[in-house]
């Protein structure tokens, strides 16, 4: 299931598996919690803008394809993450990986 979908049903918490397969912003606080996303190309971001709270926990941000997309942007974003797991980094120049964990 794509994840801008299911941030539209309006329940404060998710689990499952989720798609992201092009931009997604999202302003409303939620949470994901034992859950798996899925960026599937080199546009796929998960940007989360204003307030939140948005909490992560126990959740996989997992990168499938080649060339490695900026997988999620805050913007005066106040979120927490708990127990989550980054894979499929495939490299990138020295400036790229410090920008990513600024």
């Amino acid at each position: 299931m794509k994840l801008e979908e299911t941030l539209r049903d309006g329940a404060a918490t998710r689990h499952g598996t989720f798609d992201v397969d092009g931009p997604v912003v999202v302003s409303d606080s939620f949470s994901l919690v034992e859950a798996e996303l899925r960026f599937t190309c080199p546009e796929a971001c998960l940007t989360l803008r204003g307030p939140g709270p948005f909490r992560f926990e126990k959740t996989r941000f997992v990168h499938e394809g080649g060339q490695a997309p900026t997988l999620l942007v805050l913007e005066d974003a106040l979120a927490s993450f708990a127990g989550c797991h980054f894979q499929g980094a495939n490299g990138g120049t020295e400036e790229a990986l410090a920008c990513a964990v600024a």
